[in-house]
C-alpha cells in the first residue's frame, strides 16, 4: 500500500503552500492537497482555507509532533471540476476535497437519503448530524465511498430550498402548469403538483428566468444575493423544501491509511469542527440573507401556510419509496436507511410534514 504519492506536475503548478512554523528541521514533511471544484467564495471552500488547514497544523503543535503539512490549495477548478472531484481523489490526483454528494446519485445513491424525504427541518446541522450517524451504524453507507478510494471525513449541508418566482406562489393552485427550474432530486419535488419541472442549474436560472424559459426556480436562500436571484424572481415563497446533507470533505483512502495514526486521529476532530462551523456559517447566511431581501421594497417574502406546505407534500408520490426500492434492485439497504432516517429525524422531536417511509 502507498503512503505518499508523487505530487502532479499540476498539482506543483498550482501549489500555495502554508508550512507549519517553527517545526524542527528534522521533522517529517508530508504533502497534503485541498481541492474543490467551486470558488473559494463559497463557505465551506473558503472555510477549508482559512480554517480547515491551519487548525490541523495547530493541533499537531499543541500535540508536540514533529511533523510538518505543507498544504497545496486548488480551488475553482485547479485541480478538479465540481462533478469529477471525487474521481480526482481516487485517482490521487488530489489528497482532499470538497465532494458535493448531490452531484453523485448514480454513485453515492444512499447519501441521497435527506433529498428524497423533504419537507422535514430548516437546520442544517441536524439533517447533516443524521446521515453521519447513518455512516456510523449503516456499513453500507461507508461502503460506498470505499468503492471510490477515499474516508468520508465531515458531511456538509445547505439551507432549506424555497420556491423563488416572477408571481407569488401561495398555495398549490398557483403552481398548476408553471415551469420552475431546479436541478438534481430537487426535481422530484414537483411531481405531482401540476407545476411543470424543468432541468436546470444555478449558473442558468438568473437568465432562463429573465428571458421566460421558466417562471422560477427552486434553490437555498444563501446563494440569493451572490447571485441576484430575486432581481428576476423577486417573489420567495416559504415552501421550505428543507435543509438537505449534500456534500462532504473526503481524504484518499491510501494517503489516509499512510498517515501516522496521530495525525489521522486530529484530521478526523478537525474535520468535525470544521463541518460545523461550515453548516453554521451557511444557516447563519441564509437567515441574513432573507433578513435584508425582507427590507427590499422589490423583494416579496410569501409566507406559506402549514397547511398549504402539507397540501404540497401529500400532493406528491412518496418519492422516498420510490428511491428506496430502486437501491433495494441495485444492491443497497434502501428502505433500512429510509426507516433510521426518518426515526432519527422523529427521535430528535421533528414532526415530519409527512411520513415518508410509514405509508
Amino acid at each position: 500500500m502507498k503512503q505518499f504519492k508523487t505530487r502532479s506536475l499540476l498539482a506543483s503548478a498550482v501549489a500555495g503552500l502554508s508550512i507549519l512554523a517553527g517545526g524542527s528541521a528534522s521533522a517529517e514533511t508530508i504533502s497534503l492537497s485541498l481541492a474543490a471544484g467551486q470558488s473559494n467564495r463559497l463557505i465551506p471552500v473558503k472555510l477549508m482555507q482559512e480554517f480547515f488547514a491551519p487548525e490541523v497544523d495547530k493541533r499537531i503543535e499543541e500535540a508536540g509532533l514533529d511533523i510538518q503539512i505543507e498544504w497545496t490549495h486548488a480551488y475553482a477548478g485547479a485541480l478538479c471540476a465540481p462533478a469529477k472531484c471525487i474521481f480526482a481523489v481516487d485517482d490521487g490526483i488530489v489528497d482532499i476535497a470538497y465532494i458535493p454528494t448531490l452531484f453523485h446519485p448514480d454513485k453515492l445513491p444512499l447519501d441521497q437519503v435527506s433529498f428524497m424525504t423533504p419537507f422535514l427541518t430548516n437546520d442544517i446541522q441536524t439533517v447533516v448530524d443524521t446521515v453521519s450517524e447513518l455512516h456510523e451504524s449503516i456499513p453500507e453507507m461507508s461502503a460506498q465511498w470505499d468503492k471510490y478510494n477515499q474516508v468520508r471525513l465531515t458531511g456538509l449541508g445547505i439551507d432549506t430550498y424555497q420556491l423563488l418566482s416572477t408571481t407569488p406562489v401561495e398555495s398549490i393552485d398557483d403552481a398548476q402548469g408553471r415551469k420552475f427550474g431546479t436541478a438534481g432530486a430537487a426535481l422530484s419535488w414537483m411531481r405531482g403538483t401540476g407545476a411543470v419541472p424543468v432541468q436546470s442549474n444555478m449558473m442558468d436560472y438568473y437568465n432562463n428566468t429573465k428571458s421566460g424559459v421558466y417562471e422560477g426556480f427552486i434553490v437555498f436562500p444563501s446563494a440569493y444575493i451572490p447571485f441576484k436571484y430575486t432581481e428576476v424572481a423577486p417573489y420567495v415563497n416559504e415552501l421550505d423544501f428543507g435543509a438537505q446533507s449534500s456534500s462532504a470533505l473526503t481524504i484518499n483512502k491510501d494517503v489516509f491509511e499512510g498517515l501516522p495514526e496521530e495525525l489521522q486521529v486530529i484530521l478526523k476532530e478537525v474535520a468535525d469542527e470544521y463541518g460545523r462551523k461550515s453548516n453554521a456559517a451557511t444557516q447563519e447566511w441564509s437567515t441574513k440573507s432573507l433578513t435584508i431581501l425582507g427590507g427590499n421594497e422589490d423583494v416579496t417574502i410569501v409566507s406559506i401556510s402549514p397547511e398549504e406546505k402539507a397540501r404540497w407534500a401529500e400532493a406528491m408520490p412518496n418519492i422516498a419509496k420510490e428511491w428506496a426500492e430502486q437501491a433495494e434492485s441495485q444492491g443497497y439497504p434502501g428502505n433500512e436507511v429510509l426507516t433510521a432516517f426518518m426515526d432519527a429525524i422523529r427521535a430528535k422531536g421533528i414532526e415530519p410534514v409527512r411520513n415518508w417511509d410509514q405509508e
